[in-house]
């Protein structure tokens, strides 16, 4: 067996690690997209409950009109 010339090593190591990186940065992406996700649906699902929380007001009652005397 043949021993790898100086510096094939570090080639082969790099072409890993950049891989693994490039890998590493993606899911970092795919987390943040997630995260973002997850609190959006937990601020809407936020908004509905107090939505219908909040009463209702009562709808303006119009007097009749009183005639003149």
């Amino acid at each position: 067996m043949e021993s790898p010339a100086k510096g094939d090593w570090k080639e082969g190591l790099l072409g890993r690690l950049r891989y693994y990186l490039i890998g590493l940065a993606i899911g970092f992406v795919m987390l943040g997209f997630f995260q973002a996700a997850k609190k959006r649906e937990a601020m809407e699902r936020e908004a509905r409950r107090q939505q219908v929380a909040q009463p209702v007001p009562p709808a303006p009652v119009e007097e009749p009109a009183k005639p003149d005397q």
